[in-house]
């Protein structure tokens, strides 16, 4: 009895275990159940969000920025000093042209421009000595011609000052000399009636001749006063009216004498007057020659200016010389200048013979051999910088909104064996105009969207123009700024 009491009590304790341990693993697989579906719920929303906020770009092309090394002329290649995919840096030689042709160039361009240099400066030499002579000489004609106008000048001046002996003069201090002595004779003869009165009708002549010639002095007076007449001139009028009154004075003498008849004394005084008529006579004819040679010594003087100016007129025309002079200065001048400049661009040339790199990078490829001829600006190799890699590639309109600069964005590249390259990337910019809105013919067939620009770090190596895959990891806002 006490037996089956304890198995009854046994099994009622089992049963009852194993109901409480049932309802315990019912809650347990409940709440597991619970957290599994909310689990699976964030997974899900985590899922969603994130195929929400991603962006899958179309179109991406690997860009790069690539110099372009060109011949400066036309030439020959002399050696190209990289090869393709030679890592260089910027300034760093990379070929050079063939210079020969230029060196020799240079060469006889030099000769010629130190000839022209040594031309130049003997001609500038020449012109400084013949402007030196022809200033001298020019200044030793001009005064040559002041010194002959100063004697020139005071030769008139002694001319004006020497009244001279005209001819006239001259003959009637001779006719006075005659009449003297013809009177002498009279006077040692003695007189006669006739004689008497034929010194009578000389007298009265005589005294008209006094009174024309008294007229005449004084006109000459009054015209020399007015300025018409020359001071020889009126010195001639009053000689002429002296030797008239003297020949006045003497013709009534004369009658006087043969009137009261004559004493020896005044056949003495008579010789005397015959003597200093005789007297006159010779000095006028010194006075004559004088004023010959005085004239002579004008004449002499003036042809001695004249040479002289005509000296200095020819000396004038030595300025025609002078700047013909100048005018070859300045040809070889210009000349010279020209050469320089045509040494300048030889030497130029060969400085541009040997190329450089513009840019810190690696040498893409190269078109140009040693030896080959090219022509002006023809590409000989190109360089890709190392910092100048980005991708470029498009979205469509309508998710745009969800990219921003500074997105972060995957990147799949294209390797060798067909091996994909994965890289991460950030999105660098993007364009502001849609490229619906650019014409048709600046954009593929059914091409619309926006572009947007990617820069990686793993697009060292790549090569432009290859393609890529991309996606951006948009932040789900709707605002497109930012320009590349």
């Amino acid at each position: 009895m006490s037996s089956l009491r304890r198995q009854s009590l046994n099994h009622r304790l089992m049963q009852a275990q194993l109901r409480a341990w049932r309802s315990m693993r019912g809650r347990r697989i409940a709440r597991g159940i619970v957290i599994a579906l909310f689990a699976l719920a964030s997974l899900a929303a985590l899922y969603l969000y994130r195929l929400m906020a991603v962006v899958r770009a179309q179109d991406a092309v690997v860009r790069a920025r690539i110099a372009v090394i060109s011949t400066p002329f036309e030439g020959r290649i002399a050696n190209v000093t990289v090869k393709p995919g030679t890592r260089i840096s910027k300034g760093e030689i990379v070929a050079r042209m063939d210079t020969r042709l230029f060196e020799d160039e240079e060469r006889r361009t030099l000769a010629g421009v130190r000839e022209a240099e040594h031309r130049l400066a003997q001609i500038r030499a020449d012109l400084v000595a013949l402007r030196i002579q022809t200033a001298a000489d020019r200044d030793t004609a001009e005064a040559e011609c002041r010194a002959a106008e100063s004697d020139l000048e005071q030769s008139r001046a002694e001319h004006r000052a020497q009244s001279g002996v005209s001819r006239a003069q001259i003959a009637d201090a001779e006719a006075v000399l005659r009449k003297s002595t013809a009177l002498l004779q009279v006077v040692r003869a003695g007189s006669r009636p006739d004689e008497i009165a034929a010194a009578k009708a000389g007298l009265r002549a005589r005294q008209e001749a006094v009174v024309l010639a008294e007229k005449a002095q004084q006109r000459a007076a009054r015209l020399y006063n007015e300025g018409a007449f020359s001071k020889s001139s009126l010195d001639e009028a009053e000689a002429n009216l002296a030797i008239a009154q003297a020949q006045c004075d003497e013709c009534e003498a004369q009658l006087r004498l043969l009137e009261a008849g004559h004493r020896p004394e005044e056949i003495v005084a008579e010789a005397m007057g015959v003597a200093s008529a005789a007297a006159k006579v010779s000095a006028a004819g010194e006075e004559a020659s004088l004023a010959r040679a005085r004239e002579a010594e004008v004449a002499r003087r003036s042809a001695a200016l004249d040479a002289a100016r005509s000296r200095l007129r020819r000396l004038s025309m030595n300025d025609a010389l002078v700047d013909a002079k100048a005018e070859e200065v300045a040809g070889a001048a210009a000349q010279l200048e020209s050469m320089r400049a045509q040494l300048a661009e030889v030497q130029r040339k060969i400085a541009l013979a040997t190329l450089r790199a513009d840019i810190t990078g690696r040498v893409l490829g190269i078109t140009a051999t040693e030896g080959q001829w090219m022509e002006a600006q023809a590409e000989m190799l190109r360089i890709i910088e190392d910092t100048g890699y980005w991708i470029e590639a498009t979205v469509a309109e309508k998710e745009a909104g969800r990219v921003q600069e500074g997105d972060k964005a995957t990147v799949w590249l294209q390797g060798a064996g067909g091996h994909r390259k994965r890289a991460g990337g950030k999105v660098t910019g993007v364009s502001g105009m849609s490229t619906s809105q650019i014409p048709a013919s600046g954009r593929g067939p059914g091409r619309g969207g926006v572009t947007i620009y990617v820069s990686c770090d793993q697009l060292r190596g790549a090569l432009p123009g290859m393609h890529a895959e991309v996606v951006i990891h948009g932040t789900g806002r709707t605002t497109i700024r930012g320009r590349r």
